[in-house]
């Protein structure tokens, strides 16, 4: 970033990890999966974002469009373009396969998100991207593009999938290669995108990591 001093450094937001870490009975992820209204063999696509342009959730929707039907997509968040949003779903005939959710609460989310398959922001511009890092905290495979910082935990194949920005095309191969991914490299993508989180973006970690920067500037001021 340019920076010339001599005690700076990069130390990330952080994730609450007991939060999305914790496991839920079988028989209450499947009653969350039905509450979607999907049929039961859905493959669920899931967002928590801001209804943005930035966010493209719209490329989503595209992407919906050209996968096949049993492909559905749940979206928790709301903004400006909600209604613009809603009205593609309709156009594109998708409304039996997109369920909006509105503004959740954010304890709300791990029991979501896990009850889901694959979390997805195909993002034109991204800082940090906390959600990526709680879903992948969840356990789930997760779908960001090169965009910020999204980059600085999301590699290709090792803790998740990137795809091109603006581009549902890629969208929709990268969601058809994940369904058909072997459950040996599948579970270690989730393994690796988990551990990833709890060692470094764990909110006990980036404090201390905080704290002794700070102690060491006073030290030395």
């Amino acid at each position: 970033m340019g920076y010339q001093g001599s005690n700076g450094r990069v130390i990330p937001n952080g994730v609450a990890v007991e939060a999305f870490t914790q496991t839920f009975d079988a028989g209450v992820l499947h009653a969350k999966r039905l509450s979607f209204g999907f049929p039961p063999d859905a493959l669920i696509l899931f967002t928590s974002s801001r209804l943005e342009k930035k966010n493209g959730v719209g490329d989503v929707i595209a992407a919906l469009a050209i996968l096949p039907e049993h492909v559905c997509f749940v979206v928790c968040g709301s903004g400006t373009l909600q209604e613009k949003i809603k009205i593609q779903v309709e156009v594109l005939g998708l409304q039996k396969r997109v369920k909006f959710m509105g503004f959740v609460d954010p304890r709300e989310l791990p029991l979501l998100m896990q009850a889901s398959d694959i979390f997805i922001r195909p993002s034109l511009s991204e800082g940090l991207g906390n959600a990526f890092l709680e879903a992948m905290a969840s356990r789930m495979i997760t779908i960001g593009t090169n965009a910020g910082g999204i980059p600085d935990f999301l590699a290709e194949g090792e803790t998740g999938f990137l795809v091109e920005i603006e581009n549902p095309q890629s969208i929709a191969h990268t969601v058809l290669k994940i369904e058909t991914l072997d459950q040996n490299k599948k579970e270690q993508i989730l393994d690796r995108a988990k551990a990833l989180v709890i060692e470094k973006y764990n909110w006990q970690i980036v404090t201390h990591d905080m704290e002794v920067l700070f102690k060491e500037l006073a030290k030395n001021n």
